[in-house]
């Protein structure tokens, strides 16, 4: 369509442009990351829509964070989830495939869904293409509605959940798989894909940082760097969890269990002295005040008026939809920054 109509307008004579579709996404997030790309790619000869040049990362970043924000608050619900399924290498294929297929069979039924298997042993990918990962995977597209009209829900708990599935899954075929957490092994919090950008795909994926923050977050990540979660609700599962370490330290004849064990259970007392000396008795806690609460209150409303969105007409959903991403945009801008990251994923 966009060709069409450029090919037949004034600005097409003399000039030879060609359009291309390749993907698309939401939020200031992947606006940025696109457009950082954008400039790189072509060394900073990008102009925006005033003819003014956008010579480098900064200036795009800048672009997308002050001047396109108010237009990319969009909250629309997804159609289709992409969902990723994998285990260590050296897992047997075919029995992966098996858990992976009851899982999904268990956990979205009703659902509409396709999936596939990438092993290694038959990537037509080399490895310097991205191909041929040592480890097996799986990918899954699910639609979000079912056809009784339920929606998947998409929580930090509800994808506790799945692993928790899949890892049954998993040994129901003879796959020793676990669900474990981040805060059991004081391990940093994973990196998004808006927060970083691939720069080789030999072996395993290399990327950089779209910012001084997203880098400190990838390096943290793959350098393994000791982290414990600041909530108090981390903490007192952290201190469960070194707990449970000593134990199994303590009862396994396994030399090597032993010594894993300790290893853990020591890192975990490091990381939880080291963020008692971090606390100081004067924490200021920040109070947003009734405009948080009346957001909230408004969200919660619409919520619960959207149990009966099977009743109404379409119309009148694109109303309710709209006030939906509206109570969104508001509290999104003035929740604290202590929830800002369960906010971000359940409100995507």
């Amino acid at each position: 369509i966009i060709q069409a109509r450029h090919d037949v307008s004034a600005a097409a004579q003399g000039v030879a442009a060609r359009f291309l579709f390749q993907s698309y996404g939401n939020g200031v997030e992947y606006g940025a990351s696109k457009l950082r790309s954008l400039v790189e790619r072509h060394d900073g000869d990008v102009r925006d829509d005033r003819g003014q040049v956008i010579g480098d990362e900064k200036l795009a970043g800048d672009l997308v964070q002050k001047e396109w924000r108010g237009d990319l608050h969009s909250r629309k619900g997804r159609d289709v989830m992409h969902l990723i399924m994998s285990a260590r290498a050296g897992t047997n294929v075919e029995a992966f495939e098996n858990a992976a297929r009851d899982f999904l069979a268990d956990q979205f039924a009703g659902h509409r869904y396709v999936f596939a298997m990438h092993d290694p042993a038959n990537d037509p990918k080399e490895k310097g293409e991205g191909g041929k990962r040592p480890h097996v995977h799986a990918h899954a597209i699910i639609t979000m509605r079912s056809e009784s009209g339920d929606r998947i829900e998409t929580t930090p708990h509800v994808f506790r959940e799945w692993r928790a599935t899949m890892a049954e899954k998993a040994r129901a075929h003879g796959i020793a798989m676990e669900m474990t957490d981040r805060r059991e092994f004081a391990s940093p919090p994973a990196f998004t894909r808006n927060q970083v950008r691939p720069v080789s795909s030999e072996g395993r994926t290399e990327h950089v940082g779209t910012s001084e923050a997203a880098q400190e977050r990838y390096d943290a990540k793959r350098g393994g760097r000791r982290s414990l979660a600041k909530a108090e609700r981390s903490r007192e599962y952290a201190i469960k969890a070194k707990q449970s370490w000593q134990k199994i330290a303590l009862a396994s004849g396994d030399q090597r269990i032993v010594a894993y064990a300790e290893q853990q259970r020591d890192r975990l007392t490091a990381s939880l002295s080291a963020g008692q000396a971090e606390a100081t008795p004067n924490v200021v806690h920040a109070d947003f005040g009734s405009k948080f609460r009346a957001n909230l209150v408004t969200l919660q409303k619409l919520v619960l008026e959207g149990q009966d969105v099977r009743e109404i007409s379409r119309a009148e959903f694109e109303t309710y939809e709209k006030q939906v991403e509206k109570a969104l945009f508001k509290l999104e801008r003035s929740v604290g920054p202590d929830d800002r990251n369960d906010f971000d994923e359940v409100a995507n």
